[in-house]
């Protein structure tokens, strides 16, 4: 088994890539940088942003006569004291379930909506407009190019299932038996239990290491083509990594990966050559002190992450150069995506 680019490339075929539903009443941004590409956004399930957060209590955002529109479902008003967020991207976007909003939204590109949206706000689409009843688009959803029946609908747009996701633990597995840390003296066991500061120094290679267990900052030096293998979890105070001119890094950990201060695998003009490949669960211990008033430093995420069975709650503004492929997205604060999507053109790892 081996990934090339090409395998990349379908990791990564969106800005954000969401399995199931992206929710919660902040913003969103998505945008490109000078060599990230086009901007898409793909939902497997329903994009409701901005919308009265789901969970809170007494919140009845979906279902129900309640929300007014006749057909079942939709977002209600913001709570009071709540102030909506607004979603801008800068292209496509793709909702394979329902689109429901309380605030506005501007797609730039072309809008695909499995069922005609609902919203209390105004959604702005300067492409067109893709959808199984486009006869029923609302009034306040305004679009610059054509409304067309989208016949036959293509699918959802993230490649989610059982078979189209890569499978990292494998690909781990594999690493174990077929690595150069004989060649370059790399010791698999040196990451398990560090109290203190660590660092590597990566050349072009693949390196396998059986688990990352970092108390304080583990630093990546890369000077090739990198690949790191990671059999467990990765678990790290923080982690930086400086990325040579022409270097690049592929992570894949077939665990979770743990961090009290986010994940920086490259400077933000470098993210397109960072990607990171999680089987499990993508934690950020500082969203969690935040939540409940303990942490006092913004966690900072740079690279593209494709972590597919993740849910990612965003209790704190976060800018990301990269891209996300994760479950599900709970934006109780604005997202602000760089798009840079991997574009290699050779075999990866």
């Amino acid at each position: 088994m081996s990934v090339c680019s090409r395998d990349r490339a379908a990791a990564f075929t969106h800005s954000l890539c969401t399995c199931s539903n992206a929710l919660g009443p902040r913003g969103l941004e998505v945008n490109s940088t000078a060599e990230g590409g086009a901007v898409a956004v793909g939902v497997n399930g329903m994009f409701a942003v901005p919308v009265s957060s789901p969970g809170w209590p007494g919140n009845t955002w979906m279902g129900g006569p309640a929300n007014g529109n006749g057909n079942g479902w939709g977002p209600r008003p913001m709570d009071p004291g709540v102030m909506p967020g607004r979603v801008s991207i800068a292209g496509d976007l793709q909702v394979g379930g329902a689109l429901a909003f309380a605030g506005d939204v501007s797609v730039a590109g072309n809008l695909w909506s499995a069922s005609a949206p609902v919203g209390t706000g105004t959604l702005s689409v300067g492409g067109d407009l893709y959808s199984q009843m486009p006869s029923q688009t609302p009034a306040n959803v305004v679009v610059s190019g054509a409304s067309r029946i989208a016949d036959p609908w293509p699918g959802p747009p993230c490649a989610c299932g059982p078979n189209a996701q890569l499978d990292i633990a494998a690909l781990v597995g594999e690493a174990a038996q077929q690595n150069d840390n004989s060649a370059r003296g790399f010791d698999a066991g040196s990451l398990v239990n560090m109290l203190n500061d660590a660092s590597l120094d990566l050349r072009c290679g693949r390196y396998y290491l059986q688990g990352v267990a970092v108390l304080g900052t583990l630093t990546l030096r890369v000077t090739g083509h990198a690949v790191l293998f990671v059999n467990g979890d990765f678990t790290v105070g923080s982690v930086r990594t400086e990325l040579a001119d022409g270097a690049e890094l592929d992570l894949l950990v077939a665990g979770s990966y743990t961090s009290d201060d986010g994940a920086r695998f490259a400077a933000p003009e470098q993210a397109a050559r960072a990607r990171i490949y999680v089987a499990d669960q993508l934690l950020f211990v500082t969203a969690l002190e935040r939540a409940i008033g303990t942490a006092t430093e913004r966690a900072t995420l740079v690279g593209n992450f494709y972590a597919p069975k993740s849910n990612l709650q965003l209790s704190e503004p976060l800018d990301l150069p990269g891209a996300l492929f994760i479950n599900q997205l709970f934006l109780l604060q604005d997202l602000t995506l760089h798009s840079t999507l991997p574009r290699g053109t050779r075999c990866g790892f």
